[in-house]
């Protein structure tokens, strides 16, 4: 603990601001979580049929 950090500890001086980088990595991994959740809602019949059929060779090209 260094000195600024005890003196933030006793109220003296203010909290350390939000550190940037944590935040962008969360938001950053919250927009690829959405972006996977919605990847399927625009998609018709056809290109859901083929998406299957891509996901599914690649499913079985990682086993094999």
């Amino acid at each position: 603990m260094n000195r600024n950090d005890a003196l933030r500890k006793q109220g003296i001086l203010p909290p350390k601001p939000p550190d940037l980088a944590d935040q962008f990595e969360e938001a950053l991994q919250q927009a690829v979580q959405e972006a996977e959740a919605n990847r399927l809602e625009n998609l018709n019949l056809d290109e859901l049929a083929e998406l299957e059929d891509d996901e599914d060779d690649e499913f079985l090209e990682f086993y094999r």
